[in-house]
């Protein structure tokens, strides 16, 4: 997985995210106190089942969300060396752009298996009240890369303790492991407002709360999202992680003609467009080798420049 594709996941994951990964033979994950490393020597994970009830959904083959009734956590492992800041900053970004309402976040210190770990609490408030609450984590796991996790909820959900039981079972887990104990499974089937996509051969289907994502021979290359709140803000973020500023030319999505931003080299590109689909508002990012666009996102997201 490239930097590209991560980008592209992490965005994925923060904005609320199926298609399980393949079982891993690793043992489960115990926090380092000083570094915040997950090393191989690892803790037995909780006897408790606190997923018990939640329906899982695989995100993008990089790791789960959970939704468990008004309360949503998630785990994305990643095979890069990517800052622990540049994970929370990203997952900050990705509720601020998912979220109406005044977003705050303060950076704290968490309680993992017994470690203190550092990460942010965020809060959005509506009218001077808290309607929404999270905790968001960043941990290095030793010879393997970065795992981000996270726990959102309603003001009544997201209580500290409940957070906290699922932080510890996530932080435990084995990398890109299969889902949780306890929770379901749910299948998924791809629609773009209102039409069913095609999964192409080798390539599997990934849901997220509006929209989802597809990935082909492991690796994603295709992302979408319907009605957001920002959807100029979402692909500025997407493209400030990359660096430079993106190039802009006409394409189309869904057949809708609209303008769509560019960034990349020979060897990997991304693009993504925004427009009004069916009278859906829809964005759309999509990842290819230099300018030829995979066949996952033809199917949706079209440039003049396609070979």
């Amino acid at each position: 997985m490239n930097i590209l594709q991560y980008v592209l996941v992490t965005a994925f994951m923060a904005a609320g995210c199926a298609t399980t990964p393949a079982p891993s033979a690793s043992a489960p994950a115990s926090v380092d106190h000083e570094t915040s490393q997950i090393p191989e020597t690892a803790k037995t994970p909780p006897t408790s089942r606190p997923f018990e009830g939640c329906t899982a959904r695989s995100a993008a083959g990089i790791g789960w969300t959970y939704d468990c009734g008004g309360l949503v956590a998630r785990i994305g492992d990643a095979p890069i060396d990517i800052p622990r800041d540049s994970l929370i900053e990203g997952a900050i970004n990705g509720f601020r752009s998912s979220v109406e309402g005044r977003l705050d976040d303060v950076a704290t210190e968490y309680e993992l298996v017994g470690h203190r770990v550092s990460g942010h609490r965020v809060t959005m408030t509506r009218q001077g009240a808290i309607v929404v609450r999270g905790d968001i984590v960043a941990i290095s796991v030793d010879g393997r890369g970065s795992r981000l996790l996270t726990c959102v909820g309603t003001a009544e959900k997201a209580l500290p303790e409940r957070c906290s039981a699922l932080l510890d079972a996530m932080a435990v887990a084995p990398w890109r492991g299969d889902a949780a104990p306890g929770s379901r499974v749910e299948s998924f089937t791809p629609v773009l407002a209102g039409r069913i996509l095609d999964v192409p051969k080798g390539c599997a289907a990934a849901a997220q709360d509006n929209g989802g994502m597809m990935q082909c021979d492991g690796a994603p290359v295709l992302w979408w999202i319907t009605n957001p709140v920002d959807p100029v803000g979402l692909q500025d973020r997407f493209f400030a992680h990359l660096g430079g500023v993106p190039s802009r030319l006409p394409c189309t999505i869904d057949s809708v003609a609209t303008e769509c931003r560019h960034a990349g080299d020979a060897n990997n590109g991304a693009y993504s467009g925004h427009a009004i689909v069916r009278g859906q508002s829809v964005v759309v990012f999509c990842l290819a080798a230099g300018n030829n666009v995979p066949a996952a996102c033809a199917q949706v997201l079209r440039t003049a420049t396609e070979k």
